[in-house]
């Protein structure tokens, strides 16, 4: 299985640490401990944060779609989803 989990890759790619993500975390006052790195290194590697906030920080940060962020920490498979928009203009109420 070659399955991404976490956010390390994408944290690389915009040259982002821990401390950017810490920041952010604590500046928009998602619910956690983020004085201890740990905890934020544990978070950028696939641990599930406690708050479901923190995944649209990370979003906002990483400046990625949620439904990507989501799917990283999800046990779902992504060949599995699929996402399909449909205009509806009849509505019968």
């Amino acid at each position: 299985m070659n399955k991404k989990k976490g956010i390390k890759d994408l944290m690389d790619a915009k040259r982002y640490t821990a401390k950017h993500l810490r920041e952010a975390l604590q500046e928009r006052n998602v619910p956690g401990n983020w004085d201890t790195y740990q905890n934020v290194y544990n978070l950028i590697s696939g641990c599930l944060p406690r708050d479901a906030y923190a995944y649209i920080v990370i979003s906002d940060l990483l400046d990625e779609d949620l439904r990507s962020i989501i799917t990283r920490y999800s046990s779902v498979e992504d060949n599995v989803m699929q996402f399909v928009r449909e205009e509806t203009t009849d509505f019968n109420w």
